[in-house]
């Protein structure tokens, strides 16, 4: 029998009890392990504490197991997990809010974004009333039941214990996956917004897991908004952590490229060399799984400009939104210069057709951009019975448009943002208008803000 590897010594006692102390020992040494880049030893230590499970307010060992699986890939299985746990968390609202968090991951790679908001949404009303309730419950016992300083050391925790610690974190979660799945829906007014919702959810007393793979997703929606430069900002501590936390590169397939990708167009090479040796030494420790080395080799060929490794990547994604995001680098790369035309346009048709495939109309749309300027014209309109007037009359580019004026960005601005021309926005806005029975920008942005407050009142009903 094959002898299990123990993770080195610097996950040491006293960062598990930081990270937890009401962790249970063998759920909290497998996120260490997996946050460390030990995935199958993680994964390991996550099925044997399944079968030990004990109620309370620390982590269900099915819920780590089965985010754990939801980032390997394995769905099936990960849904079946996720159906014994629900069983298992009657009666712990804090276990069926990280459900309700992991099935919105799980909708989120299937491209499934209007279950996402559900299943999210849930998990953050019953994290609220979780941390209403310990707001006023656990101030008259903190301290008492296990003796233990629950700061991180940097006065991170500001007095919150680790059922705090708890919420804030499945807070986190929620919000990051709903902001994600706006901006692969097209719909980045959406992303902001989940990410503004609530400023002081992060916490130095987080896990490094959860803390750094909500600052990914921050910076997605930071470079989509602002480019890679600002995208920077948000992303200065994933960078840093690297090799030490690799959490962030197992949280989706194509974040090691994506990362990469940020720092050459920021212009920090030296940042993109250490998230491909990050990458690739996930993959040396973990000969046994499949996704770490494709991972790797999407990382190196976009960094190297390595045809081949990408095409490898192509081919060996799971995921279709990771395998379209390795298709738009190779048809980028064979396009680059004029050169490669036809083979380029092939790449880049594969990746249209994965990112239609989970829904990822922002993609998709970029994609189109990329396919008219090697001279591919494409329509990508269907037929919808609409009214003729009024929001519900609004296609979805119109909506967009709508929703990136109403912040006050430029027809340029938004352009840019749609992967559309100056001129084709001009044309929806008038649409816009036409529709709405306005004449200006302002009358715009107030009738924006009064539909997104009824919006918001009627999803509380």
């Amino acid at each position: 029998m094959r002898e299990r590897r123990r993770p080195p010594c610097r996950w040491a006692p006293q960062e598990q009890a930081g990270h937890g102390a009401r962790m249970r020992p063998m759920t909290g040494l497998a996120l260490l392990a997996w946050d460390g880049g030990m995935l199958s030893y993680g994964l390991d230590l996550a099925r044997e504490a399944v079968g030990r499970p004990a109620r309370g307010r620390h982590r269900q060992p099915r819920a780590v197991l089965a985010a754990m699986l939801i980032d390997l890939w394995l769905l099936d299985e990960a849904e079946a997990v996720m159906e014994d746990a629900s069983a298992e968390a009657v009666d712990e609202p804090a276990w069926t809010a990280e459900i309700g968090v992991l099935r919105a991951r799980l909708c989120l790679a299937t491209g499934r974004f209007d279950r996402v908001a559900e299943h999210a949404e849930a998990a953050l009303a019953t994290a609220r009333a979780l941390n209403d309730r310990d707001g006023r419950d656990d101030r008259d016992d903190r301290g008492d039941q296990d003796g233990r300083d629950h700061s991180d050391g940097r006065g991170g925790l500001g007095g919150r214990d680790a059922s705090g610690l708890v919420t804030s974190g499945l807070t986190c979660s929620a919000l990051s996956v709903l902001g994600v799945a706006s901006l692969r829906a097209g719909d980045l007014p959406g992303a902001v917004r989940h990410m503004e919702r609530e400023p002081a959810r992060w916490s130095w007393g987080m896990p490094a897991y959860t803390r750094l793979r909500s600052e990914l997703a921050a910076g997605r929606i930071a470079e989509a908004r602002t480019g890679a430069a600002g995208a920077m900002g948000s992303l200065g501590g994933v960078y840093a952590a690297l090799p030490r936390h690799t959490a962030t590169l197992t949280g989706e397939p194509a974040a090691a490229a994506w990362l990469v990708r940020v720092a050459m167009a920021a212009g920090e090479p030296g940042r993109a060399d250490a998230v491909v040796e990050a990458a690739e030494g996930l993959a040396g420790r973990n000969p046994g799984l499949p996704g770490p080395p494709v991972a790797a080799d999407h990382a190196r060929g976009l960094r190297e400009g390595d045809a081949e490794a990408l095409g490898r990547a192509v081919a060996g994604y799971a995921d279709p939104w990771a395998r379209g995001s390795a298709a738009e680098d190779l048809g980028v790369l064979l396009g680059a210069g004029g050169r490669h035309g036809e083979p380029a346009m092939e790449s880049l048709r594969t990746a249209l057709t994965c990112y239609g495939a989970v829904g990822a109309t922002r993609d998709a749309a970029r994609v189109r951009g990329r396919l008219r300027l090697l001279g591919e014209r494409r329509r990508h309109w269907s037929r919808t019975d609409r009214p003729v007037s009024g929001w519900a009359s609004l296609t979805g580019t119109e909506r967009a448009v709508c929703d990136l004026v109403a912040q006050g960005l430029t027809n340029r601005n938004a352009a840019g943002q749609l992967f559309i021309s100056e001129h084709t926005v001009a044309f929806h806005l008038r649409q816009v208008f036409r529709k709405l029975g306005i004449r200006s920008r302002v009358e715009l942005a107030r009738l924006a803000a009064q539909e997104d407050g009824d919006r918001d009142g009627r999803s509380l009903h």
